[in-house]
């Protein structure tokens, strides 16, 4: 009839359930079928009654609210606030998440209660976050890691560079990713052993930290890695401002020198993206005297 609204999911009318598409639909009394406008009346009336129905809805500030209440939330009700807190990030919520976490939350929530933290770019999260780098579960640890990288608390780039020894390969892999976002040169030394045992991200964040004076460092393991990571990194110091034309320049005759296929190009993507200048020139020149023109 022209006031139904067909759903997907099973469809109960005093006792009756309709699934869709099923034949019985011809047998179904239209007294019996609900208007569009009814059904809407029917979930805003449930939802009154269950407000997990509208987390997606919540506020920051119901969700601070919440989280400072009763212990009765469900893990649904617990993910519906984190989940809010992530998209609407509030500094007033630090303190019931991390209390939240301290008393223990199912795996679901914990990881969502984590990325709020790391969301609301505040030092005093740092501390929880800095505890949890070194939980039991890697995930977590993972979690904690992604989350410190956006606060700039005291001992966070320490915990990142620990991170880098972790026994499970993705925290390492995030360790070196976290640090390439939120690390300073004094992590160069510990990136590099981490490059050097085979955690590849450690190239990339070497490339956005390094200054001119680890630039013949880091081209000294063209030859000792794999070509194909090491490009992440040159990429960064090429695009860099506060690092010389001349160790762009230093770079890109290095990578000239390979005289391949991977080394071409790499140069000649690089000239897509340079800006007009001389980097860009070099660039130019080193990929034509490549093809030999």
């Amino acid at each position: 009839m022209a006031g139904l609204c067909p759903a997907p999911a099973q469809t109960k009318t005093q006792g009756l359930i309709h699934e869709a598409g099923s034949p019985t639909i011809g047998r179904v009394k239209p007294s019996l079928l609900l208007s569009r406008g009814r059904v809407l009346a029917l979930f805003g009336v449930l939802v009154l009654m269950f407000p997990s129905l509208a987390e997606a809805q919540m506020s920051s500030r119901d969700a601070v609210r919440a989280l400072s209440g009763t212990d009765s939330l469900t893990a649904e009700d617990l993910s519906a606030a984190f989940n809010a807190l992530v998209d609407s990030p509030d500094r007033r919520a630090i303190g019931p998440i991390s209390a939240r976490i301290r008393r223990g939350l199912p795996p679901e929530p914990l990881q969502l209660a984590i990325a709020a933290l790391g969301a609301t770019e505040r030092r005093e999260a740092g501390e929880l976050l800095i505890e949890l780098t070194t939980h039991r579960r890697a995930v977590v640890r993972v979690a904690a890691l992604q989350a410190l990288q956006k606060v700039s608390a005291p001992g966070a780039e320490s915990a990142l560079r620990l991170a880098l020894s972790d026994a499970d390969p993705q925290v390492r892999t995030t360790g070196a990713i976290a640090l390439g976002a939120a690390g300073s040169a004094s992590s160069l030394d510990a990136l590099c052993h981490a490059l050097e045992r085979g955690n590849m991200e450690a190239a990339g964040a070497i490339g956005k930290l390094a200054r001119d004076e680890d630039v013949d460092r880091f081209l000294g393991y063209i030859g000792r890695v794999p070509f194909a990571p090491l490009t992440s990194g040159f990429s960064e110091l090429l695009t860099r401002s506060n690092i010389s034309d001349a160790s762009k320049t230093k770079v890109i005759e290095k990578v000239a020198e390979l005289a391949t296929d991977e080394a071409r190009a790499f140069l000649s993507a690089m000239i897509d993206v340079l800006p007009s200048g001389n980097t860009k020139q070099t660039a130019t020149d080193a990929v034509r005297a490549m093809e030999g023109g």
